[in-house]
């Protein structure tokens, strides 16, 4: 029965953590106020990094800020998305499920972290379910769930891309715009089927 299910990768930034959300709140706190051009409303993200968003006023604290991922602690105090622990856990009556995460490799303690907040949050059978992988297109599977696929690695891929929505790939914009579209308010079977 289980070699009859499909393999979904699932990508952990912005799917399973909330890596924006905490990157937005701790700016704010750093700044003082919000140094975005979208102000104190984060769903208006225009771009796949906030840096990219940051208001020329401040445009002297984009090092300061970027740096903020590259310290210790910073992956494994990332809050969960909604939904996604639970959705996980229905998600594997339907499929084989693996968590595939691009490291980043300018944190020291990234892969880590990563392995240690899926173990906290989502337990020890998850923790032995995670693929690290600089190039996501290598990982065979029939699906990628993911919030950021790199058009590249589209092609020499054997899944399907499919996207996780944020507020930098929405309907209308460049990233990802006509994949298919998914969140962990939808029923597991939907994602499955294809």
């Amino acid at each position: 029965m289980n070699g009859n299910k499909p393999t979904i990768l699932i990508d952990m930034d912005g799917v399973l953590a909330d890596f924006d959300l905490a990157f937005y709140e701790r700016s704010c706190e750093l700044v003082g106020e919000s140094p975005f051009a979208f102000g104190d409303d984060p769903s208006k993200q225009a771009h796949r990094f906030m840096t990219d968003d940051i208001k020329p006023e401040f445009s002297h604290l984009r090092n300061k800020l970027r740096a903020q991922v590259e310290q210790e602690g910073w992956f494994l105090d990332l809050p969960e998305i909604e939904g996604a622990v639970e959705g996980m856990d229905r998600l594997i009556e339907f499929a084989r499920v693996w968590i595939c995460t691009k490291p980043l490799e300018s944190n020291p303690w990234c892969r880590d972290e990563k392995a240690k907040w899926i173990r906290q949050k989502m337990g020890t059978y998850w923790e032995t379910r995670l693929i690290l992988a600089p190039d996501k297109s290598l990982i065979r599977g029939r699906l990628l769930l993911d919030d950021a696929i790199k058009p590249h690695w589209v092609p020499d891929s054997e899944w399907e891309p499919v996207v996780f929505p944020a507020p930098f790939n929405a309907p209308g914009t460049t990233h990802g715009a006509d994949w298919r579209r998914w969140d962990w308010s939808m029923d597991p079977e939907e994602l499955v089927a294809s």
